[in-house]
């Protein structure tokens, strides 16, 4: 995916997340764009902006973080 086409993607995801946010659900087919489209987006982002650890005390606030969201989640 290139740059333009990211951008494309993510302007149609924030139009359908406000869709969602106004109508409080969206049809099975805009449902299944949204998720297509942040699939994409999500995986653009992981190629392209990879998240970096600066210190032990970041890394050990973000293991902590996914504990306590994977026990929410649960």
């Amino acid at each position: 995916m290139t740059k333009a086409e990211y951008t494309e993607k993510h302007t149609r995801m924030e139009e359908l997340l406000a869709l969602l946010t106004e109508k409080g659900e969206l049809p099975m087919v805009l449902n299944k764009e949204l998720d297509d489209i942040s699939k994409e987006i999500a995986t653009y982002e992981e190629n392209n902006f990879p998240f970096e650890v600066e210190s032990l005390k970041e890394m050990r606030e973000l293991n902590n973080y996914q504990k306590n969201f994977s026990a929410f989640r649960q």
